[in-house]
């Protein structure tokens, strides 16, 4: 599939063994550093994409339709490389809490105590927000 639908996207896809299962992780590489690094694993029978502190699934179960799992996976990625999913962390001092993914448009509002790390691949939308909002 990478080679019909995103040659060139991965600069490396490289086979791994843990517990015995074979798996794949294809890696996109960004000029700015490893912090910019994204990976996919496709481990245990899942696609799923890691950047920053976040990780999702995208699932690949025996009936499901895996070409449009793998292309929701890469309108994912270039979504998160357009700034239009922001990845948002929340911490209570230095416990990470929760992770998830934002909208640009979305108000972030910390739970009581916290405070959530918003990162954007650009990195122009970062932002720290503590629970009174700045």
């Amino acid at each position: 599939m990478v080679a019909v639908h995103c040659p060139d996207l991965f600069s490396q896809i490289i086979a791994l063994q843990h517990r015995g299962t074979e798996y794949l992780d294809a890696v996109i590489e960004d000029e700015r550093g490893e912090h910019y690094r994204i990976t996919v694993s496709t481990y245990g029978r899942e696609l799923t994409p890691h950047w920053h502190t976040f990780h999702c699934h995208f699932d690949q179960f025996a009936d499901d339709d895996h070409e449009a799992e793998f292309l929701g996976l890469i309108d994912w990625i270039k979504g998160l490389r357009r700034d239009e999913v922001l990845i948002v962390t929340e911490y209570e001092g230095d416990r990470l809490v929760r992770c998830g993914t934002g909208d640009p448009a979305a108000v972030i509002r910390p739970s009581k105590g916290r405070r959530a790390e918003v990162r954007s691949f650009s990195g122009k939308l970062d932002a720290v927000i503590s629970e009174g909002g700045g």
